[in-house]
């Protein structure tokens, strides 16, 4: 009977250690999350105007880093979120010719010249199979 009961206890021990464990391994991605979405919201202010220093203060006062830490996660964020944002807008350039938006109209739209749209048009035509969208060739 006391062994039963010895091999219990360490059954539940072993139990709480291993729910102590899970515990902290959702703390740690919970605040991994939490400093994803610090930093990227960092990223899109910059990408619309606010300065850098008052951006670097933030992001060392929110997640406790040293200013050039601060200005490397920056960097780093915006170099994704740019590349992000210019997959936005190319697939949105894509969407707009598709509907029949004329090359002229598309670039004035978002700011570029016609033959930058007519390359990135022609570029993803190449890599697309038309087959796959509408099931027969030539379109």
């Amino acid at each position: 009977m006391r062994e039963i009961a010895a091999r219990l206890d360490r059954e539940a021990d072993e139990l709480r250690r291993h729910a102590e464990t899970v515990e902290r391994s959702a703390t740690v991605k919970r605040e991994s999350e939490r400093r994803a979405r610090v930093i990227h919201a960092a990223a899109m202010r910059s990408l619309h105007g606010a300065s850098d220093p008052a951006i670097i203060d933030g992001l060392c006062r929110t997640l406790n880093l040293t200013p050039s830490d601060a200005k490397a996660v920056l960097a780093d964020e915006r170099t994704h979120s740019r590349a992000a944002l210019k997959a936005q807008r190319n697939r949105l350039i894509l969407i707009q010719a598709w509907k029949g938006w004329t090359n002229a109209k598309i670039a004035a739209h978002h700011g570029l010249s016609e033959n930058h749209v007519s390359r990135l048009v022609a570029r993803r035509l190449r890599t697309v199979d038309c087959n796959d969208y509408f099931g027969r060739p030539g379109l």
